[in-house]
């Protein structure tokens, strides 16, 4: 009698043992999966930063390119009048300049 409770107690603790094993490896497996899990989770973070810094940046050169075109535009139309008005004025410049210099 003695003999059987001492093969059930060393079987209940070659079960515990096994139990306690497979326990640590479950967990490792969780762990490992957790930690894939969590560097997925970081690459699509940054591949999404990356994607949005990106669009950022074109809308601004997009933007810039915009204003400086406008601007540029701008200062074409200034020179035109400019040059509008010097032509105009060229003539009476010239006889303003003839008539001091001849008075």
């Amino acid at each position: 009698m003695a003999k059987n409770i001492l093969d059930a107690v060393l079987a209940a603790e070659e079960k515990s043992d096994r139990r306690e094993e497979q326990a640590k490896a479950d967990a490792r497996d969780k762990i490992a999966a957790a930690e894939k899990q969590a560097e997925k989770l970081i690459a699509d973070a940054r591949k999404q930063a990356e994607e949005n810094a990106k669009a950022l940046t074109d809308n601004a050169k997009a933007e810039g390119e915009s204003e400086l075109n406008a601007a540029a535009q701008k200062a074409q139309a200034q020179c035109e009048q400019l040059g509008k008005t010097a032509e105009q004025n060229r003539e009476k410049v010239i006889r303003d300049a003839v008539r001091e210099v001849l008075l």
